[in-house]
């Protein structure tokens, strides 16, 4: 869900992505499916992101 939470920690169509509605969800599902290369790129600057230890978490 797209939230400025979600926001803080990943950058939208860069290192995740978000929707506000299930219409927009699966639009989401069918684009990604389609684009392999998008796809993988996302998740690797998520991974990277991750392993940068440019994060903090409090609970």
């Amino acid at each position: 869900t797209r939230t400025k939470e979600a926001g803080d920690f990943f950058r939208e169509e860069k290192e995740a992505e978000y929707f506000s509605n299930i219409m927009e969800l699966r639009e989401n599902i069918y684009f990604y499916l389609k684009h392999d290369k998008l796809r993988d790129n996302i998740a690797h600057s998520a991974y990277e992101r991750l392993l940068s230890g440019n994060h903090t978490y409090t609970a």
